[in-house]
């Protein structure tokens, strides 16, 4: 029997009210190990303070593999054992800031982190900055509205391709885009696929796997690091590195960080997705052959982790 999926969820937007006097334009931005910028001042007085933090990770599948997310939240814990660590796990793999704008209130939001990691430089790779920026702006805005005392930290990771740019000392284009706009918002960024180029042009990494004639993945050269399999996602070794420049980053940003609410400014595009948001589907909305799953339903049950609801419906036509 052939089955159709819904998802439970339609994607509104509205485009902001508010213009700024100049449209911005891209420009190539210098790629740089880390920006503290207005820093991470509320989420380090917390941790230091004791109680309980939430940190959400808010990105792709480089972000839903058990590595850099997994290996920062253990060394929080270990770095502020008086802190109770609370994990958001947010991230969908194959998945960009376009969608995340439209699910930041359900999956990021709705769970009042301290700290949100965003992590779509990878798979917003593709798009032109002016779309980065109407989603990547909607996130910030979303957050900082909710509460302005919400820390963000913006990560960038690595894909075969970008160090053509990063060779250059520039970020990757939709890297770039995001640095403009955490300079205009005072975000800190960290930038972990400089260091991944850096390491290669060292002769101490290697981007992908050597194949055997079966496509079977290879050990490297004695003394090099293996980035990945297929030249995106990072194995484990790589994702220690992450963390490793996360965690460094953090460090030297501590001195400069000062506790304060963050500064909601007149928007950066005046089209940002400040408003985008999820609406339940309801009956009223398809045709009768569509039923929603009861919870304990066996598909809905592989999907419940990005989705409350699912709806089915089994007939053509509908």
């Amino acid at each position: 029997m052939t089955r159709c999926f819904a998802l439970c969820l339609l994607s509104i937007l509205m485009p902001g009210a508010m213009l700024m006097a100049d449209t911005p334009q891209y420009q190539p931005v210098p790629a740089e190990k880390f920006h503290t910028r207005s820093g991470l001042g509320n989420v380090l007085a917390k941790l230091k303070a004791g109680g309980e933090v939430r940190i959400a990770y808010f990105g792709g599948s480089i972000t839903a593999a058990a590595g850099w997310r997994v290996k920062t939240l253990r060394w929080f814990q270990e770095a502020y054992p008086q802190a109770k660590l609370v994990e958001i796990n947010a991230a969908i793999g194959g998945t960009g800031s376009d969608l995340g704008v439209f699910r930041c209130r359900q999956d990021v939001l709705s769970h009042k982190p301290d700290l949100v990691f965003v992590e779509f430089s990878v798979n917003d790779g593709g798009a032109e900055p002016e779309a980065i920026w109407r989603s990547m702006e909607g996130i910030v805005r979303q957050i900082w509205r909710q509460d302005p005392t919400i820390d963000i930290c913006y990560v960038y990771t690595f894909r075969v391709g970008y160090e053509k740019d990063l060779e250059q000392g520039l970020c990757p284009r939709a890297a770039g885009a995001d640095e403009m706009l955490a300079e205009y918002y005072g975000i800190p960024s960290i930038n972990m696929a400089l260091r991944t180029v850096q390491l290669a042009q060292e002769g101490k990494l290697i981007y992908v796997s050597p194949k055997d004639e079966s496509g079977k993945p290879l050990p490297g050269p004695d003394g090099h690091m293996i980035f990945s399999d297929d030249g995106v996602h990072p194995l484990d070794a790589a994702h220690q590195m992450y963390t490793d420049v996360i965690t460094a980053a953090l460090k030297e940003m501590e001195p400069q960080s000062q506790p304060g609410p963050h500064e909601l400014k007149a928007p950066f595009v005046a089209d940002n997705w400040e408003a985008a948001h999820l609406v339940p589907l309801t009956s009223a909305m398809v045709t009768s052959g569509w039923q929603k799953l009861a919870a304990d339903d066996p598909m809905r049950q592989r999907f419940a982790h990005f989705l409350p609801e699912l709806w089915q419906a089994t007939q053509p036509g509908e």
